[in-house]
C-alpha cells in the first residue's frame, strides 16, 4: 500500500487557490526516507508501548502471533495502546503532527499540503484517529515484520 485515505471526523475550512474549501478527508503517503526522523521516532515508541504490553501480558503475548495481531488491532486500538503505555503520549502526537506536516506526505482532499496552519485547525479526534490509521498501514506491517 503506498496510499491511504483518510476522512476526517470534522471537516475544516482551508484555502485553495484563493477559494476558501471544507476539508472532507486528507490522502496519507507511506513514509519515505525523507520522513525518516519523525517516523522513526513513531516506530520506535509504538515498539516500546508493545514491549511494555507483553511484559505487562506475557502468556497472552506468546498465544499470539504477528498475523493475528495485525488482523486484530485497528487505528484506535492502536491509539488507545499507546495513550496506556508509558510513553509520552503528548509528545508522541506532536511526533505525528511533524509527520503528516512533512511535505508531500498529507495531502487535504488529495490536492493541498497539511501544513502548520491547516493542521492547527484539525481536532484532536482527527489527529488521534488519522495517526492510528497511518500507524496500522505503515508502520504496523514493519514492527511485526521485526518481531
Amino acid at each position: 500500500m503506498n496510499e491511504l485515505h483518510y476522512d476526517l471526523l470534522n471537516d475544516f475550512e482551508y484555502a485553495f487557490k484563493g477559494d476558501m474549501r471544507n476539508a472532507s478527508f486528507v490522502t496519507l503517503a507511506a513514509p519515505t526516507v525523507s520522513n525518516m526522523a519523525y517516523v522513526a521516532r513513531l516506530k520506535q515508541e509504538f515498539m516500546r508501548a508493545i514491549a511494555g504490553q507483553q511484559a505487562n501480558q506475557p502468556s497472552q503475548a506468546a498465544e499470539a502471533t504477528p498475523s493475528d495481531d495485525e488482523d486484530m488491532m485497528t487505528g484506535s486500538a492502536i491509539m488507545a495502546m499507546l495513550a496506556m503505555s508509558d510513553i509520552d503520549y503528548a509528545s508522541y502526537l506532536g511526533t505525528a503532527k511533524g509527520v503528516f506536516m512533512s511535505p508531500g506526505l498529507a495531502m487535504i482532499d488529495g490536492e493541498e499540503p497539511v501544513k502548520k496552519g491547516t493542521m492547527a485547525k484539525m481536532s484532536i479526534d482527527d489527529l488521534e484517529a488519522m495517526t492510528g490509521e497511518y500507524l496500522k498501514a505503515f508502520i504496523l506491517t514493519s514492527v511485526l515484520k521485526m518481531i
